[in-house]
């Protein structure tokens, strides 16, 4: 009887343990995901400020995350003419010179590399 009670409590805690394994990323992660893994890295007149979560969720074992991202732009106005997949500044967006803001969807996975660190899989606007 012992033995059944406690197969039935190890089977009712498992989806509790299955929950908790998928903690969020917290705004801190990704501020140094995307100031290491996006267009802010590639480029040295871009100058990542804050990230802010909007909502978030998960999906196919996907961190995906409405954010307001807020940068700074050291050149001149001009239109975004870049279409990586590492870009969170949607084609042809005028930024100015100074604080521009932008608002995407991000999906982050976890890297095979087996160390728990993420990447950005993609943008969307």
């Amino acid at each position: 009887m012992e033995k059944a009670i406690f197969i039935l409590i190890l089977l009712l805690s498992m989806p509790i343990l299955f929950a908790c394994s998928n903690n969020d990323l917290t705004e801190q992660q990704i501020f140094e995901i995307l100031k290491n893994d996006s267009v802010i890295a590639k480029n040295d007149f871009l100058e990542l400020r804050t990230v802010s979560i909007k909502s978030s969720l998960w999906a196919d074992n996907k961190f995906r995350a409405r954010l307001q991202i807020d940068f700074l732009n050291n050149q001149e106005t001009a239109k975004w003419s870049g279409k990586g997949k590492k870009d969170f500044i949607p084609f042809g967006m005028k930024i100015v010179k100074g604080m521009n803001s932008v608002e995407v969807t991000a999906t982050f996975s976890v890297s095979y590399a087996g160390d728990g660190s993420w990447y950005i899989e993609s943008f969307s606007f």
